[in-house]
């Protein structure tokens, strides 16, 4: 699903670890084109997609089950790429504490 031409982002280069293993000490500005909507950079930093992930996991599970499933995947498949390493760690435990929270209901009923 596209919708359109990926965003162009204006950005300055630090010495930093890019996507792909390399190192960058450039300084000056650059122009990247960065598809933030339909390929998010903090979601494809591993050999597969978040979302092709996500599909192949919750066709397991059902309703609520399966979406709480999809966000501690989520959040721990982009948690060291995104930028904020904790808050997305406790995002995945707060979804999973969710899905334990549901499988106990379920198991006393």
């Amino acid at each position: 699903m596209s919708t359109g031409t990926p965003k162009k982002v204006t950005t300055r280069l630090s010495e930093k670890r890019l996507s792909g293993g390399l190192k960058t000490a450039d300084r000056k500005s650059s122009t990247l084109n960065v598809d933030l909507v339909n390929h998010p950079p903090h979601y494809k930093q591993t050999k597969y997609e978040t979302i092709d992930v996500l599909e192949d996991i919750t066709q397991h599970y059902s309703g609520p089950r399966a979406y709480s499933v999809a966000c501690v995947v989520k959040y721990l498949y982009r948690a060291p790429h995104k930028g904020n390493y904790l808050q997305d760690l406790k995002k995945a435990q707060w979804y999973m504490n969710r899905l334990v929270s549901l499988a106990e209901n379920e198991s006393s009923r």
